[in-house]
């Protein structure tokens, strides 16, 4: 039997290392905080594609339903999701060319 941990906190891809997933921010409430590290784009360094806050409408086993928080991502996306002990596994709602395909996330101490 695996014991599910708290979503509360911060989880890490597992393969990518830079993609985090915080649930619980109290700075944000009701949002989950998606990081994905830094990439130049026209001379500047700025957050991957993606990085930012989606409100959570719904989290059941199974399924995540959220949307972004800008106005140009107001569409609401449902994904994939299942826990099993300390890991997420959840389907890629944010990536551009790899939409649907799920990822990993490991919950950090």
């Amino acid at each position: 039997m695996t014991t599910l941990v708290p979503l509360d906190g911060k989880w890490v891809g597992v393969n990518t290392k830079t993609d985090t997933l915080i649930f619980g921010s109290t700075q944000y409430p009701g949002f989950q905080v998606l990081n994905r590290g830094n990439e130049m784009r026209g001379g500047y360094l700025l957050p991957k594609l993606g990085s930012g806050l989606y409100f959570i409408f719904k989290l059941s086993t199974g399924e995540i339903s959220l949307s972004g928080s800008t106005k140009s991502n107001l569409a609401v996306y449902n994904a994939y999701f299942n826990q099993i002990g300390n890991k997420i596994i959840v389907g890629n709602f944010y990536g551009l060319d790899s939409l649907g395909i799920p990822m990993t996330f490991k919950k950090l101490k």
